[in-house]
């Protein structure tokens, strides 16, 4: 079931970075799954399209919290405004200058982070449920 490759974008926020700009790095990810729905709603005449994103990953040894990520950056974290890139590994190395052509590049299969729910292991396989647009 877990099978799907993914790439998380996250970033150490300028706050928490001696640089004080976002500094954005990269995981692949072997054994997620995920679902894409199109969306529409409908405002008087104007007619809106665009999609949600269900993103599931297993328990590994890499995740952390960005509290604890953002002390040494190791392994990864998720927050919300993090992307995820459905279906493959890119080979873009994100930085703050270039994230938005990123996001451009992969546009219906970039999930911008909105929410994302943890789970304990005693629920079963999913570490991680995350929602985006």
């Amino acid at each position: 079931m877990y099978d799907k490759k993914i790439t998380v974008l996250y970033k150490l926020k300028k706050e928490d970075n001696q640089q004080k700009i976002d500094a954005w790095y990269k995981t692949f990810l072997n054994n997620a799954e995920y679902s894409v729905k199109k969306i529409a709603s409908v405002s008087g005449t104007t007619v809106s399209m665009g999609q949600t994103f269900v993103v599931l990953i297993p328990f590994d040894n890499l995740y952390r919290p960005y509290d604890e990520w953002k002390n040494d950056t190791i392994g990864y974290t998720l927050n919300t405004g993090d992307l995820i890139v459905l279906g493959e590994h890119i080979p873009d190395t994100p930085t703050a200058s270039n994230i938005t052509a990123i996001k451009n590049s992969y546009k219906g299969r970039i999930c911008d982070v909105r929410v994302i729910m943890e789970a304990t292991r005693k629920v079963g396989m999913v570490r991680l449920k995350v929602e985006g647009v």
